[in-house]
């Protein structure tokens, strides 16, 4: 069996995939290859209507709504990883993987369809992605959930970076801080077609 299909009869039995309106993406997929412990499966969702949907679907599961924002809500039950529905990507489908900081939690993967690259995965290690659409130093969800806190996870978890990563990041950090954002727009320098 592929990996893409094992990821898929797993996630079946947490995700209540609906054609096209959503698809899973992020850190699930390293962390399923290297049978690491799922802390949470991050299900993207290409329709507002949809997303209301699925809260109501998952509070009739027994899941607890742990955490609620606009378009992104949190939810937990005993015995079974959190879910965490998201609505506020854009473009709304799979490309926004494209934006996500690291390669290894750029894969997607929705009922049918799936672009889970595994190269990075499959040798744990960390390859920045310098067009990322990130939130390098904070977090608008209300939790440590930024480059460097993702960095930090995935070096414990065993996955390695190399100098050039690091200093890759190191720039993004002088480039995109807001210090270095404003000073920056005046050189022509930020220019991500992703960024709000």
């Amino acid at each position: 069996m592929k990996f893409e299909d094992h990821c898929r009869k797993y996630l079946l039995k947490y995700v209540l995939f609906e054609e096209k309106k959503c698809f899973v993406a992020g850190g699930f997929f390293p962390r399923f290859y290297h049978n690491l412990p799922i802390r949470d499966i991050d299900i993207y969702v290409n329709d507002h209507e949809y997303f209301q949907t699925l809260e109501n679907l998952y509070k009739e599961l027994g899941y607890k709504q742990t955490r609620q924002l606009h378009l992104f809500s949190s939810f937990s039950k005993q015995g079974s990883p959190n879910i965490d529905l998201i609505a506020f990507h854009n473009p709304l489908n799979s490309n926004f993987v494209s934006t996500f900081d690291f390669t290894i939690c750029q894969g997607w993967i929705d009922e049918f369809d799936h672009n889970i690259p595994t190269k990075d995965i499959v040798e744990k290690k960390l390859i920045f992605n310098q067009a990322a659409n990130f939130n390098i130093t904070s977090s608008d969800y209300g939790k440590m959930n930024n480059t460097l806190t993702r960095l930090v996870k995935y070096v414990k978890l065993g996955f390695d970076i190399d100098n050039e990563q690091l200093s890759l990041i190191h720039q993004a950090l002088v480039l995109y801080s807001p210090s270095g954002t404003e000073r920056n727009k005046h050189k022509g320098l930020v220019n991500n077609p992703y960024a709000p």
